[in-house]
């Protein structure tokens, strides 16, 4: 069955407390990180907010590009530029000079989605969208 997901934060307390991190975990220390090395990082977000009123959703920030897109309300999909828009006044989802960026951001959060639904003989019963730890 394989060892179950931990995301990063067994292998950063195993760091801080000195314990060897078992090997074939999914996530790593974030010891670097908080050391400030953050060579080999990637700058990305991922989330899965649920607000009472736009319903579950998927984000997805890497570097400077935010997408977002809902699940059980028929809303736009949402792409934005935050250094040039920080408020993330102007939707750039139609935008053909974003096409290949919206296209690696949407292929992006489907893997991210398809990891998150993936079983690993450790699932909770309840909706699709359950809290997820990477």
């Amino acid at each position: 069955m394989g060892l179950p997901r931990t995301g990063n934060l067994f292998p950063t307390l195993c760091e801080l407390a000195e314990i060897p991190v078992p090997a074939g975990l999914d996530g790593r220390s974030l010891v670097p990180l908080m050391q400030a090395e953050a060579a080999g990082w990637p700058n990305e977000v991922y989330c899965e907010p649920h607000h009472e009123l736009n319903g579950p959703s998927e984000m997805v920030k890497q570097d400077h590009l935010k997408y977002f897109r809902f699940h059980g309300r028929d809303w736009p999909e949402q792409l934005f530029d935050l250094d040039a828009d920080p408020e993330e006044n102007r939707n750039l989802i139609d935008d053909p000079a974003c096409a290949a960026d919206l296209q690696r951001l949407h292929t992006r959060l489907d893997a991210r989605s398809a990891e998150r639904t993936a079983p690993t003989g450790n699932e909770r019963t309840g909706g699709p969208f359950l809290p997820a730890v990477w």
